[in-house]
């Protein structure tokens, strides 16, 4: 067994080698303890002449030993509070702990710089305890990097001088801040800023550091789509790839099943991890799988936005999965086909599907795609709207009668018979839309609605009669009521182009006023009112022959809750009733 005084020898010893072929820093440590906690310093120089001249600095430094064989990434150290103090008193200091019982000598560092110590005193007072473990960081094996995370800790411990301060005291516009991180030769900025712990400074107008910010350091991550499309061998695939860095090492992701190494982990080869266990719809995992072929048959991946190039050698899939992956492909695909001939944008999970649910899906790819005629024992009606419902999917279709079965059609593809709708008064026949026998809740869960067709599928209707136009009106108000419950955004931007159109088309009527409302109301939904938009409701509000339920609409639209509610409470009991039941009392806050 050494004894402290070897421990502490050799330890030292290790230091002053670890930095002894350094040009920039030359160690001047102690090898016999004599200083009360410092074992010596760092001097740092601007060039490899070593004189006055180019003298930039010391740094205070204490190496401390210790007999263990074990090698860890991180290591920890006990210091008294009082031990902090005078560390915080000098202006910080380098901490250096040396597992001299192992061969190669391990060092750890902790950069105790003046805002580090603050932490650890804090620490200490809330615990009330005499001391605390520090935390240590091996230090790097690079030389070059070595004297750069030394040369930035002495310019922390230099800036921080002057006490810290809080974001809010200097909060303002036009504040301006640095990030001071270690620089070295060969590594991106983007990668160092990512590597450790940096701190933050408040500048002046020229650039000028003031204090740090702050109680604390910083980390960094950067995270950026980078591209939206690779390209393997002769194949394209549409699919985000996104670029993340973090902790010193780059990596791309590709989807959600890819991640390639540019800059690995230190002391790790890089390398492609690639996992489709994950992935459960049906629309990424044939996404996914034809990439992994296509990367197994290639030589190179191409991402074009970057005009970069990766290879593909690290992908290499058995010979007996390649068939069980093909044949998988060749069915997710086909249900793919099914899901864009329907127009179905959501995702479908094949492995979470019933044995029903998988029926009903052959079947329906059956009718669809390969124009099977079904149900040839239905009989009465020539034409039958429908459910399929497959998983989460509730999909509207056409039955029509067709020889000795039906022929499925997609309810919003092209189809020659118009839906007509009787007006009672007159008991006249007009064209309407098929989304108008849509209800709330069609909108919110029908699966494959096509919403390109608002407000098209409304061209042929007459706004110039009264029934139909407020047939009109009610689509747009539902289509309101099913975004408020749901929050879906194309079934807003539906709203706005069917009430874009109702307004055009039905300026000259009686119920221009009442398209316009409807389409302020959708219109503020999606963002703040503009001065004119308000100064027009303001308007309409104050005319003499407005009611008291317009009264109430614009004063929700104009966010006046004390007028909305007097006029509000001026309505009948049946009125607040409908009044309730409406969209626009979204606005509402009482």
């Amino acid at each position: 067994m050494r004894d402290s005084t070897q421990i502490e020898l050799l330890a030292a010893a290790h230091i002053i080698e670890l930095f002894s072929s350094s040009k920039r820093i030359c160690p001047f440590i102690n090898t016999v303890d004599k200083e009360p906690l410092w074992d010596g310093s760092l001097y740092l120089y601007d060039s490899e002449e070593h004189n006055n001249e180019t003298l930039r600095g010391r740094i205070s430094c204490q190496v401390k030993g210790a007999d263990l064989a074990a090698e860890p990434e991180r290591a920890t150290f006990y210091l008294t509070k009082e031990d902090l103090a005078n560390y915080h008193r000098d202006g910080g200091v380098l901490f250096f702990l040396v597992h001299v019982g192992s061969p190669i000598k391990p060092s750890y560092w902790a950069k105790l710089t003046p805002l580090r110590l603050s932490q650890y005193q804090k620490k200490i007072e809330e615990s009330n305890n005499k001391g605390i473990s520090i935390e240590l960081w091996r230090v790097p094996m690079v030389l070059e990097q070595c004297e750069a995370e030394t040369i930035e800790f002495y310019q922390h411990c230099q800036l921080q001088k002057a006490p810290p301060v809080s974001a809010e005291q200097i909060a303002k516009p036009g504040a301006r801040f640095r990030i001071i991180g270690v620089t070295q030769e060969g590594v991106h900025p983007i990668i160092a800023l990512s590597k450790g712990f940096h701190c933050l400074y408040s500048c002046d107008e020229n650039d000028n550091i003031i204090n740090v910010v702050g109680d604390t350091e910083f980390s960094f991550e950067l995270s950026r789509e980078v591209d939206d499309r690779i390209i393997v061998g002769d194949k394209e695939f549409l699919i985000p790839v996104n670029l993340n860095v973090s902790d010193g090492t780059a990596c791309l992701e590709i989807g959600s099943f890819m991640k390639i190494d540019l800059v690995a982990p230190e002391g790790q080869e890089r390398r492609v991890a690639y996992s489709v266990d994950a992935i459960n719809g049906v629309r990424q995992r044939s996404l996914a799988l034809g990439v992994l072929l296509a990367m197994n048959d290639s030589a190179q991946l191409i991402l074009p936005r970057l005009q970069a190039s990766i290879s593909c050698e690290a992908v290499v899939i058995p010979r007996d999965k390649i068939v069980a992956i093909q044949r998988e492909l060749d069915n997710s695909l086909r249900v793919v086909r099914l899901l864009d001939k329907m127009h179905i944008t959501s995702d479908l999970a094949l492995n979470s599907l019933s044995k029903k649910d998988l029926a009903e899906l052959n079947a329906l790819y059956r009718a669809v795609m390969e124009n099977k005629l079904v149900n040839p024992e239905m009989s009465g009606n020539d034409i039958w709207l429908t459910n399929v419902n497959i998983g989460k999917l509730r999909i509207l279709v056409w039955l029509i009668k067709s020889g000795k079965g039906y022929q499925v059609i997609d309810f919003f593809s092209a189809f020659e018979k118009e839906i007509t709708a009787v007006v009672p008064e007159s008991g006249e026949r007009y064209t309407i839309s098929r989304f108008s026998i849509l209800e709330v809740k069609d909108f919110m869960y029908v699966s494959n609605i096509d919403w390109t067709l608002i407000p098209s599928d409304y061209k042929k209707m007459r706004v110039d009669v009264a029934a139909v136009s407020q047939r009109i009106n009610q689509d747009q108000l539902n289509l309101l009521t099913a975004y408020d419950k749901s929050g879906r955004k194309e079934i807003l931007e539906a709203a706005l182009r069917l009430s874009n159109w109702l307004m055009e088309a039905g300026r000259a009527t009686a119920e221009s006023q009442v398209y316009r409302i409807n389409n302020l109301q959708t219109l503020k939904r999606m963002r703040q009112l503009t001065e004119e938009e308000m100064q027009e409701i303001t308007r309409y509000s104050e005319e003499s022959t407005a009611s008291s339920e317009l009264k109430y609409c614009c004063a929700l639209l104009l966010d006046d809750q004390r007028r909305a509610k007097f006029h509000f409470t001026s309505l009948s009991e049946t009125q607040q009733i409908f009044y309730k039941s409406l969209p626009i009392s979204h606005f509402k806050k009482w």
